[in-house]
């Protein structure tokens, strides 16, 4: 016995401490790499909120801070509620991923966005989480909009020309 601890216990606490330390650097460097992606991630633990990256709160409007251990379903619209709770309830029975989809979310000033997710659960301390990847397709929606209404008034500008134009008043 040296220093008061038998060998072989003293080379499992020195392990138990490398395993500790290189688990908070993989952590911490997942936590790097998640807050560099250009798409929104956002991990929910239980029902809270517990990490967003920076591109997750732009269409949020409201910083890390404001959004941190709030309810997830707080950030989704009441048209996509029953879809998110099925989705994660998926998960929450051993689904690895569920398949992307579009959803509606609410900015912190109650604007409207429509995204586009897919998410995955992971095992974190024992506890079930959720980490969602999404992307804010609010202004390719309405430029689609915009394009469909625009080759619709062209459709008819090409029947207008084609029979002339007619007016009561000549």
């Amino acid at each position: 016995m040296a220093g008061g601890c038998i060998r072989s216990s003293c080379a499992t606490r020195t392990e138990r401490l490398r395993a500790d330390t290189a688990l908070r650097k993989s952590e911490a460097l997942l936590r790097r790499l998640l807050a560099l992606l250009p798409e929104a991630v956002i991990v929910s633990s239980g029902s809270r909120i517990s990490f967003v990256n920076e591109a997750a709160q732009r269409p949020l409007g409201a910083d890390e801070s404001a959004l941190l251990g709030r309810l997830f379903l707080e950030i989704i619209h009441p048209d996509s509620a029953q879809l998110v709770k099925s989705r994660f309830l998926a998960l929450h029975d051993g689904a690895s991923t569920v398949p992307l989809v579009e959803e509606k979310i609410l900015r912190s000033d109650g604007a409207i966005r429509i995204v586009q997710t897919m998410a995955t659960a992971f095992e974190d301390r024992g506890e079930t989480s959720i980490l969602s990847a999404t992307r804010d397709v609010t202004e390719l929606r309405q430029a689609r909009a915009d394009l469909t209404v625009s080759r619709e008034m062209e459709e008819h500008l090409q029947r207008l020309a084609r029979v002339g134009w007619y007016s009561d008043e000549d």
